[in-house]
């Protein structure tokens, strides 16, 4: 599944995938989200080219 390009909430330029995290202290919104065996949420973090904001969503 493909998901639609993350845009900076500052400037508006799509984001760059940086990475995929663990978040141990997010709650998840459905049985499925939550890795039982990470013991926690995972999520993508991004940053943006042209003015460095760091942004993150829910990894699907």
């Amino acid at each position: 599944m493909s998901r639609a390009p993350m845009r900076c909430p500052r400037c508006r330029v799509e984001m760059n995938h940086h990475a995929d995290t663990l978040d141990e202290e997010a709650v998840a919104e459905s049985p499925g989200e939550i890795g039982r065996a990470l013991g926690g949420v995972v999520v993508a973090v991004y940053t943006c080219p042209e003015c460095g904001e760091i942004a993150t969503r829910r990894a699907s």
